[in-house]
């Protein structure tokens, strides 16, 4: 999918002269209704536990000065997590709204090899000279088994992340691992294709498919929406994107995905020369020869019959080495098996000759190949019922 195309249809605004000294990332907008501050739904009850190390980021005065730095973590941040913890952590004026109830969310991996979760906030106001709200931003670090407690899915670390934690004043003196929920499956009541709609929100599941590095404006409901996209993606593309939503843009992040509000000055020219491209979803649609075409007119055909869910059962069971040949093979076997559910014998036979010879792949590509082999078994011969005795 090439989005390059699209990226001159709506520019942001040209930048306006920055002060000296002033930080050289996208400045925060106003509040809008896009980046509303917004409450999120609560963990499930019952839920099994983690533990992770944590830290937390913000502006404090102290003897060795003042200014943004980790203020207190537990004993077992390493080093080298500090100093990556330091380098894309938000800082003074990075949140995208000014609302002082505004939330934002940072994930990425570490080349520690754990992945780090944050939940960025606003927490008072800021004591230096330049004014406004003190962000903080509190970060829990996963190992690979903790991690995948959650699906690999951050939007579920995050929203357990907001109920267990919240900006005390002062800061604490020390902290322990801090102990967090975790669920594999989205439990949202929300139906989410009533709310999403689907084009971008596929465009939205392919940047995070493909990588490289992307800022992303007007996603739909973004924090339903990426949550949905984690999910109905199989797990090893989970792991790796590094993502933000509600913070400015900052080019020192190297993020893979950044959602934006879409009306932030100056990010056109801020990446202009850089490997970051610009994506409005809102005029995005996918490109029908992209390696995974099949696997989104999957998403595509379930959407209006709110079946989300049961993609999202699949996908933890998609790990074959050669991964997107593997979800084009289900996604046509699952598309093909809605035909055959509602085939005549003629189509049935058809689609007997489609699959003459097909030899599944993995559990998963058996169970949906059986089925299908079974809504097109051919009718039963129909028994002679000549009487042996007329002869």
């Amino acid at each position: 999918m090439d989005y390059r195309s699209i990226v001159n249809r709506r520019r942001p605004p040209l930048p306006q002269r920055r002060p000296s000294g002033e930080p050289s990332a996208v400045p925060a907008t106003t509040a809008r209704a896009s980046t509303a501050p917004m409450r999120l739904p609560a963990p499930p009850r019952g839920a099994a536990t983690v533990s992770g190390d944590q830290a937390i980021f913000t502006s404090i005065r102290s003897p060795m000065g003042e200014g943004y730095r980790i203020v207190v973590h537990s004993a077992g941040v390493r080093p080298e997590e500090k100093t990556e913890i330091t380098r894309r952590s938000p800082s003074h004026g990075n949140l995208s709204s000014t609302d002082p109830n505004a939330i934002g969310l940072l994930a990425y991996p570490l080349p520690t090899g754990r992945f780090c979760i944050a939940h960025c906030c606003y927490a008072g106001k800021e004591h230096t000279a330049r004014g406004g709200e003190r962000v903080w931003t509190h970060v829990v670090l996963l190992d690979e088994a903790a991690y995948r407690q959650y699906g690999y899915n951050p939007l579920r670390v995050h929203r357990a992340l907001a109920h267990a934690i919240s900006p005390p004043q002062p800061v604490p003196k020390s902290l322990g691992p801090l102990t967090l929920p975790a669920w594999t499956l989205n439990e949202s009541p929300v139906v989410a294709h009533t709310v999403v709609d689907v084009a971008p929100f596929i465009c939205l599941m392919d940047l995070l498919a493909r990588g490289g590095h992307w800022a992303a404006s007007n996603a739909p409901r973004p924090l339903v929406a990426l949550e949905w996209a984690y999910d109905l993606l199989p797990l090893p593309l989970r792991r790796k994107p590094a993502i933000s939503w509600g913070l400015t843009f900052a080019l020192s992040r190297r993020l893979n995905l950044v959602l934006t509000d879409g009306d932030q000055r100056g990010l056109e020219r801020m990446i202009q020369g850089q490997d970051v491209t610009w994506c409005d979803l809102s005029v995005a649609r996918p490109d029908p020869v992209s390696p995974l075409a099949a696997w989104y007119e999957l998403v595509r055909a379930w959407t209006p019959l709110g079946r989300w869910a049961q993609i999202a059962r699949m996908t933890p069971r998609i790990e074959a080495s050669e991964l997107m040949p593997a979800m084009g093979r289900i996604a046509r076997l699952c598309l093909d098996l809605d035909r055959a559910l509602n085939a005549d014998e003629d189509e049935k036979a058809m689609l007997r000759d489609k699959y003459n010879g097909f030899a599944p792949r993995g559990d998963l590509e058996g169970e949906i190949f059986g089925r299908l082999q079974a809504a097109t078994a051919p009718p039963p011969e129909p028994e002679d019922e000549t009487d042996p005795m007329d002869d």
